[in-house]
C-alpha cells in the first residue's frame, strides 16, 4: 500500500509535534466552554416561575365512588356472552355503521356458501364456525322483540332494511352505494366475492338459502301485525319509518307465492282499510295529505307502484282521476302522477292524456317537463294517438319553429350561456334545462307528429345558435341523437349538416362540442361528398386538432391518418362504414329489428360482390312492459 509522502529531518518532528499540542489544547477549550453554558441554561431554569395548578375543589362522596370503581367498569364485559347484543350496536351512533357493513358483506357470502361448501375450519379444539345463514338467523332472533321501536330509530332503521333486503334476495347495489354511501372500491371487492363486475353486483339478484323466504315472511308479518292502522300512517310521514314501509310495500307484493299478504298482515289494507268506492272515507282523506306530503309522497308512490292491480284501479277511478287536473298543477304531488301514468292502461292513458293537455302551457311555463316526457312516453309504449299533446306543446310555445325547440329546451338567454361554461366544458345547467333535453329526445323517439317538431326546429334555428347548443352538454345530446336516429332521413342531415361545416372545427376543440363532431361521422351517411367535405376542413387545422386532447380523438376516430395518405382507401372505408351503419340496431326501426352479427358480415360481404340483399326481420320483438 501506499504510504503518506512526509518530509525527513528532526524540524519537521518537531513541528508536528507542536501541531498535536495546540490540537488538544483546543478541544479543552471547547469542552470546557459547552459545560459552562450547560450549567447557565440550567440557572436559567430554576429562576422561571413554576405556573401553580389551579384548584378546582374538593371530589363529592359519589364522584370519588365513581372513581374508585372506573377501573372495574372499564374491565368488565357488558355483553351476556361472547356473542354480543346486535341490538345494543345497530342502535349505537358508530357501531350501526359497523353493522351495516357487516351485513353488506355477509350477503354475497350467503351466496357464495350455497354455490360451493367451504371445508370445516377448525380452531384448535373448538368446533367449527357457524354459517353465514345461522349468524343472520341469529340477529333475526335478537332484533325479534323490538322491530316496531327499531323502524323509528335513527341509526337501526338501516341495519333493519338491510336485513330485508339480505333475506329477499334483492340486489344490493343501490343501497349500498346510495343509503350506505359505500366507496366504488369497497363494491369493487365485495362484487369480486361473487366473480361479477360492480355493474352485475349492483343490478343482479342473489341466490338465497330455502330457509329465509319463511323467515322474511315472518319478520314482515310481525313488523305489520305488531303495529295498529294509526302507527302506521304515522311512520308514513315519518322521515325515517317511511322508507323502511316502502321497502316493505315492494317485498310484500313483489316476492314469490308464499308470501303473498293475507287478511292479518295486508300492509296495504292496514294503511287504507276503508272502501275506497265510498266517498268521503277516512282512507281517501289520509291518502289525499299523503300525496302532498313531502316525505308520505313517497310512500304514495310506492303504493301506487307495488299495489296489486286489482287495487290499483279502484285507487285510480276514485282518486286520481277527479283529482288528475289538480294533482299536476302541485310540485309534490306531481311525481305520485308520473308514477300513476306509468301503470295505467292504453284506455285509461287515453282519457289521463286528455285531462293533461290542457295544462301542458302551464306545465311548461312552470318548468316541469319531466311530466310531459313521462306521458308521451307512455302513449308510445300503450299506442295512444300524441297529436293532442303535439298541438298544445306548439300552441303553448308560439308559431316560430325555432321558439317552440328553445321552449321545449327550457333555454331562455344564449347570451349569458345560462351558466354553462362552454369554453371549459364544464356543464352548470339547472335540472329544467336537463329535463328539457329529455323531453325533446324522448319527442324525438315518438311518432312523426312529435318528430317534424324537433326536426323543423333544428334547421330553423340560426347558425351561431346552434353552435352555442353544441357547447352544451344536455343539448349537445340532443343534436347527436337528431343525427343518429332512425329516422332522420338524408334530406334532413344534408341541410342541418352543411349549415355547420364551416365550424367543426371550433367544435372538434371544444370538449362538448367535440363528442357532435364525432357524431357527423354516422350523420353523413349515404353522404359521402358531405364527409369528404367535413373530412377536408378538419385536415387543414391538422397542427391544432394534434395539439388538442380532444382534437386528437376527432382525428383519430374520422382516422384522418388515412384519409391523408391514402385518400381511396379512406373512401372505401366509409363506404363499408355505411353499410354497418344502416344494419345497426341504432339506426334500425321497430318493423325491422336489429341484426345479427352474422347477418351484417353476410350483408357487407353481399355489397362487396355488387349485391345487396333484402333485410331479414328478426323474430324477437322485445315488447313494452305491461302491469
Amino acid at each position: 500500500m501506499p504510504r503518506e509522502a512526509k518530509k525527513r529531518g528532526r524540524r519537521e518532528q518537531s513541528k508536528r509535534k507542536r501541531e498535536g499540542e495546540e490540537d488538544d489544547e483546543h478541544a479543552g477549550k471547547r469542552r470546557a466552554t459547552e459545560e459552562i453554558d450547560d450549567q447557565t441554561n440550567d440557572d436559567l431554569d430554576n429562576l422561571r416561575p413554576v405556573p401553580e395548578i389551579p384548584f378546582y375543589g374538593m371530589l363529592t362522596d359519589s364522584e370519588q365512588e365513581y372513581f374508585k370503581n372506573a377501573e372495574a367498569i372499564l374491565e368488565s364485559n357488558p355483553f351476556a356472552n361472547d356473542k354480543g347484543s346486535f341490538l345494543y350496536l345497530a342502535q349505537h351512533r358508530f357501531a350501526s355503521h359497523c353493522c351495516e357493513t357487516l351485513l353488506l358483506t355477509t350477503a354475497p357470502l350467503i351466496t357464495l356458501e350455497l354455490g360451493e361448501r367451504w371445508g370445516n375450519l377448525d380452531v384448535g379444539n373448538e368446533n367449527e364456525l357457524p354459517s353465514m345463514e345461522n349468524i343472520i338467523l341469529d340477529v333475526l332472533g335478537d332484533l325479534q322483540d323490538d322491530l316496531g321501536f327499531l323502524l323509528t330509530d335513527r341509526f337501526a332503521t338501516h341495519s333493519i332494511r338491510l336485513i330485508l333486503i339480505t333475506l329477499s334476495g334483492k340486489a344490493l347495489g343501490k343501497y349500498s352505494i346510495n343509503a350506505l354511501r359505500q366507496s366504488k372500491q369497497e363494491i369493487f371487492h365485495l362484487a369480486k366475492l361473487l366473480d361479477q363486475s360492480p355493474e352485475e353486483f349492483a343490478a343482479n339478484e342473489r341466490a338465497v338459502p330455502a330457509s329465509f323466504p319463511k323467515h322474511l315472511g315472518k319478520f314482515t308479518s310481525d313488523i305489520i301485525t305488531g303495529l295498529s292502522s294509526t302507527e302506521l300512517r304515522a311512520l308514513a310521514i315519518h322521515p325515517t319509518g317511511s322508507p323502511a314501509l316502502q321497502l316493505l310495500l315492494e317485498l310484500r307484493y313483489h316476492g314469490p307465492l308464499d308470501q303473498l299478504p293475507t287478511a292479518d298482515n295486508d300492509l296495504l289494507s292496514k294503511l287504507l282499510p276503508d272502501d275506497l268506492e265510498r266517498e268521503g272515507n277516512e282512507s281517501l282523506n289520509f291518502f289525499n295529505g299523503l300525496v302532498y306530503d313531502s316525505v308520505g309522497s313517497h310512500l304514495a308512490e310506492s303504493i301506487v307502484t307495488n299495489a296489486p292491480a286489482k287495487r290499483f284501479k279502484v285507487l285510480y277511478r276514485t282518486f286520481f282521476k277527479p283529482r288528475l287536473e289538480k294533482l299536476v298543477k302541485n310540485e309534490t304531488a306531481s311525481y305520485v302522477v308520473r308514477a300513476t301514468l306509468c301503470r295505467l292502461s292504453a284506455k285509461d292513458l287515453e282519457g289521463a292524456v286528455s285531462l293533461v293537455v290542457p295544462q301542458i302551457p302551464m306545465l311548461l311555463q312552470q318548468l316541469k317537463p319531466s311530466l310531459i316526457k313521462i306521458m308521451i312516453d307512455r302513449c308510445v309504449v300503450r299506442k295512444v294517438d300524441v297529436t293532442p299533446i303535439a298541438e298544445a306543446i306548439c300552441q303553448a310555445s308560439g308559431d316560430r319553429d325555432d321558439a317552440v325547440l328553445l321552449h321545449i329546451l327550457q333555454v331562455k338567454s344564449l347570451a349569458t350561456n345560462d351558466g354553462d361554461d362552454g369554453a371549459t366544458g364544464k356543464s352548470h345547467e339547472n335540472t329544467t334545462q336537463v329535463h328539457g333535453s329529455l323531453l325533446a329526445q324522448s319527442m324525438l323517439r315518438g311518432p312523426r307528429q312529435l318528430r317534424d317538431i324537433i326536426f323543423n326546429g333544428l334547421v330553423s334555428l340560426p347558425v351561431t345558435t346552434t353552435v352555442e347548443l353544441c357547447q352544451r352538454s344536455s343539448t349537445s345530446r340532443l343534436l347527436q341523437l337528431s343525427l343518429t336516429h332512425q329516422y332522420s332521413d338524408s334530406a334532413f342531415r344534408r341541410k342541418f349538416i352543411n349549415r355547420l361545416v364551416d365550424h367543426v372545427n371550433f367544435l372538434a376543440l371544444n370538449p362538448v362540442g367535440s363528442h357532435f363532431v364525432d357524431a357527423l361521422w354516422p350523420g353523413t351517411r349515404s353522404l359521402p361528398h358531405v364527409r369528404e367535405r367535413i373530412a377536408q376542413e378538419l385536415v387543414h387545422k391538422e397542427v391544432e386538432l394534434r395539439e388538442s386532447h380532444h382534437g386528437r380523438a376527432i382525428w383519430k376516430n374520422w382516422k384522418l391518418d388515412l384519409y391523408v395518405n391514402r385518400k381511396s382507401a379512406w373512401l372505401a372505408k366509409a363506404k363499408a362504414a355505411d353499410v354497418i351503419l344502416e344494419g345497426s340496431s341504432s339506426l334500425a326501426t321497430p318493423e325491422e329489428p336489429s341484426k345479427t352479427g352474422m347477418q351484417l358480415a353476410r350483408q357487407k360481404f353481399a355489397f362487396g360482390s355488387g349485391v345487396v340483399k333484402s333485410r331479414e326481420t328478426n323474430p324477437k320483438v322485445r315488447k313494452g312492459h305491461t302491469q
